[in-house]
């Protein structure tokens, strides 16, 4: 009996990591997504760099978009 007064239940410790874990998990999702928001909604590729993307022979196909070539 005196060791369990003494060392306290151990659930507290695990409610704690529990929590600490949490807000581990909590502040790396917002890192992540605030780095993807900035990947996706980031500026388009230059013009050239376009040009040299896309095949010669799909630059006149109406699927794609060459009027910022």
């Amino acid at each position: 009996m005196h060791v369990l007064i003494t060392t306290r239940p151990p659930h507290r410790y695990d409610a704690l990591g529990s929590i600490a874990i949490g807000f581990s998990l909590g502040a790396v999702s917002f890192v992540l997504v605030s780095k993807n928001r900035r990947l996706l909604l980031g500026q388009s590729m230059e013009s050239k760099r376009l040009a040299a993307v896309i095949a010669p022979d799909c630059i006149g196909s109406p699927l794609i978009a060459t009027d910022c070539l």
